[in-house]
């Protein structure tokens, strides 16, 4: 008995099927590979516009608080 059937199975899975199931398992890795850059990189930006932020506001603080001019140094408030 010979397989003469398996010519006909084997043809469209090695032409359609195997090329398919590889072409979106590279499009998942990349795509994975992409999303891990992005969360790698949206981290370390929020930490550092956050640290900036701290800073601005500190600064901002330090300008306009009585700790940076006491009022007996600037003489007080003019009416």
């Amino acid at each position: 008995m010979t397989a003469s059937y398996l010519p006909s199975i084997s043809v469209p899975l090695v032409g359609s099927v195997f090329p398919a199931i590889t072409m979106i398992s590279l499009f998942i890795y990349i795509e994975r590979d992409e999303i891990l850059q992005f969360l790698v990189l949206y981290t370390i930006s929020r930490k550092l516009f956050h640290r900036i932020d701290q800073l601005r506001l500190l600064l901002l603080l330090l300008i306009r608080s009585d700790i940076f001019f006491p009022h007996s140094f600037t003489g007080g408030y003019f009416i």
